[in-house]
């Protein structure tokens, strides 16, 4: 067995603790098994429901890394109560006094706590929480199911979010033989780079190589000559292209793997000439072969342009709009034929006509059906919110009213409708082709939205796929949170939105140093922060309704003040469910519905939304490219397509489609779809959880199968 150390094992017992289970390694001390259980049980919530005699003290500490525990005091100790006792010039002194430590304009008190509110003492904890039921397994065991975790997420044709990639590199470093697909470019790419094993390049195209050298730039880049900082370049052109050797060598020898058996389709690469051309003279490649030769040559210029989009727009030219989506189908895939819908039923000349170009995308696959369905629902003629996804951030653009005027591919109403319900139908009917058997699906599924662009996202406990919804019971509140270390200041704020998505009123430590209220309390602004600090909100909603009744969504986003990303700094965000009167610690590990660590290259991440009408947590986990260091509300519009996700498909309707029969017990189901099922799993039958992303994945690319539980 490969020799793995304890970082690495951190980074599985990480993933593992989010699917529900506790590892035990070989040969631990299992004397203290009773405490530990009592511990667990405890502090976090957690019972032990299989294998209870392995339990060792090491699980406390992975609890608390997931869950956490030793959370710094937020700017308030007291926080709510003192917060509403302290007048607005105290909390204005309480500021004062915090910047001047931060910022070095003298050491007038100790900072992380307020100076002015009175002493306070908590009731004893008795608040009502949520069991959360976990199993403990060996080292053997634990390795078997990260493999098929690992193989079903490395099965997904979408990108991976940043710590699921970081995972599935490092098990793929130790167990290679564990890749045997990997429909996803993104993720192939990533593989290649970080192993340097060229086995992975079976998985591109040569046309994919472009976006290799791309990668390779952004991350192993050499600085500009003179230049004091590394940059981290785009390859709009090859010019600014700075490779090292190792990383001009391997794009060279994927090359050759192209040019080493059956020709490759270098149409595609017509597209990019001008950058296959840098490419190829920065790397300094030597064709091995003629075919490698010709390509070279005709990537230098020398020869008609052959691109299948030139073919493309030539029959668009023409208004031959199904001989141009036939041409693009066949040349570069049926995905992209659906990339270009829009364009193609602008220019069709009757509903016939559309009708069949929609028919000719009979051959798409569940995932981007499900994406296309939810962009003809938000489908608009007004000014577009554009996304773009890469390096698993988020980056928007609003249509300007120049660009609104100038857009030429516009769909009629009618035919949007159309489009629509033709692309829903063809999903059930694909879903009903899978037939997988006798399933159950739990109550509350119908609000988990199906995981569509999670690689935008951060990992943790309790992450749920975008848009999916969990209820806040009455007589509950809700307590938003974020604490830090390695940075001074990171801000936690909300914004109100109206039912239309435009924008109400913003809570942050701007507008609420001379503002609290019993309807939201905000702990205050923590600065000095470097050692450990924390940010907290409270809404009661139906105070909150009765004071801003024009607001229907709250939405919550972190930003990291000092200017650094958050992937430099340790900082966690989530929420917890309370009872109206508060009792226990302000940061009580019981209550905690989701707690994930914010890694990407950023200093913007936008974390949930508060629904105040259906008082729903609906799931964001947005990543966004920006380096804005106070919160601002330009982007937050963009959200509101998100809220419906799971009305448009969710588990429920995503395993009652695939199913040859629905079941009313679980024991009676092949596959089981729930969160509350702690029953023993006979052979055969499998269960999906909410949080089993890359198991839902399988299913959505075909390769979802019956067996016992990984």
């Amino acid at each position: 067995m490969a020799v793995i150390d304890q970082a690495v094992w951190n980074i599985f017992e990480d993933h593992l603790f989010t699917k529900g289970y506790l590892v035990n390694y070989t040969g631990e001390d299992r004397q203290d098994c009773v405490r530990v259980l009592y511990t667990l049980a405890n502090v976090f919530g957690i019972r032990v429901k299989r294998n209870p005699h392995l339990a060792v003290w090491r699980m406390a500490a992975a609890a608390q890394r997931n869950i956490g525990t030793e959370v710094p005091a937020p700017f308030y100790t007291g926080f709510p109560q003192s917060v509403l006792k302290l007048t607005e010039e105290q909390r204005l002194i309480d500021q004062l006094i915090h910047y001047s430590v931060t910022y070095g304009l003298g050491d007038f008190s100790q900072p992380g706590h307020s100076r002015l509110e009175e002493e306070f003492r908590r009731l004893a904890f008795r608040e009502k929480t949520e069991i959360r039921e976990f199993d403990i397994v060996e080292e053997d065991e634990a390795l078997k199911l990260l493999a098929a975790c690992v193989s079903a997420m490395l099965s997904s044709a979408r990108p991976l979010s940043r710590d699921a990639e970081a995972l599935a590199v490092q098990f793929v470093r130790l167990f290679p033989d564990t890749v045997t697909a990997c429909p996803c470019k993104d993720t192939a790419i990533r593989l290649l780079m970080e192993t340097r094993d060229l086995c992975f390049a079976r998985f591109l195209r040569l046309p994919d190589i472009i976006r290799l050298a791309d990668e390779i730039n952004y991350a192993y880049g050499l600085p500009p000559a003179g230049a004091e900082e590394k940059t981290k370049p785009e390859m709009t052109c090859a010019k600014k292209l700075n490779l090292r050797n190792r990383d001009r060598k391997l794009i060279s020898d994927a090359i050759d793997l192209f040019f080493g058996g059956d020709l490759p389709d270098i149409r595609e690469c017509y597209e990019k000439r001008r950058l296959w051309a840098g490419l190829l003279h920065h790397i300094h490649y030597r064709p091995k072969n003629e075919a490698a030769d010709s390509f070279v040559q005709a990537m230098r210029g020398r020869g008609k342009n052959k691109s299948v989009l030139a073919a493309f727009e030539a029959a668009m030219a023409e208004k031959n709009i199904l001989q141009a989506a036939d041409l693009l189908a066949a040349g570069k895939g049926i995905g992209a034929a659906a990339r270009s819908l829009n364009y193609m039923l602008s220019r069709c000349q009757n509903e016939t006509d559309a009708d069949a170009l929609l028919s000719r995308l009979e051959g798409l696959n569940p995932i981007i059906l499900i994406q296309m369905i939810a962009q003809y629902r938000h489908y608009r003629t007004s000014a577009r919110t554009f996304r773009f996804v890469r390096r698993h951030m988020l980056t928007t653009h609003l249509e300007t009213k120049q660009e609104t005027e100038a857009r030429r591919s516009v769909v009629p109403e009618r035919v949007r409708e159309r489009a629509e319900n033709r692309l829903r139908e063809m999903l059930m009917k694909k879903l009903a082709e899978k037939a997988i058997g006798k399933v159950y699906v739990e109550d509350g599924m119908e609000k988990i939205a199906v995981p569509l662009q999670e690689g935008t996202g951060s990992s943790g406990y309790g992450v749920l796929p975008r848009g999916s919804r969990v209820r806040i019971p009455e007589g509950n509140k809700l307590r938003c949170f974020t604490y830090w270390e390695k940075v001074d200041d990171i801000d936690l704020a909300c914004f109100g939105l109206g039912e239309d998505g435009a924008w109400q009123e913003e809570f942050s430590w701007r507008t609420m140093w001379d503002s609290q209220d019993q309807c939201i309390t905000f702990s205050g602004d923590e600065t000095s922060g470097y050692n450990g600090g924390s940010e907290f909100f409270d809404v009661r909603i139906p105070r909150f309704r009765e004071v801003y009744p024009d607001i229907r969504y709250l939405v919550f986003t972190d930003n990291v003040y000092s200017g650094v990303h958050f992937d430099t700094v340790l900082c966690t965000a989530g929420y917890m469910i309370r009872e109206e009167e508060d009792s226990g610690g302000i940061f009580e590990p019981k209550t905690v519905r989701s707690s994930f660590r914010i890694t990407v290259h950023s200093t913007y991440a936008v974390l949930f939304a508060l629904d105040l009408k259906e008082r729903e947590i609906v799931w964001l986990n947005l990543g966004m490219n920006s380096s804005e260091t106070i919160a601002g509300d330009s982007e937050i519009a963009m959200v509101l397509d998100y809220l419906d996700a799971a009305d448009i498909a969710n588990l429920r309707m995503l395993f009652r489609g695939m199913a040859t029969e629905t079941v009313d017990r679980p024991e009676d189901a092949d596959v089981i779809v729930a969160d509350h099922y702690s029953g023993e799993l006979r052979e055969g039958q499998r269960l999906i959880r909410s949080t089993d992303h890359e198991k839902i994945f399988e299913y959505l690319n075909g390769t979802g199968r019956n067996h016992n539980q990984e």
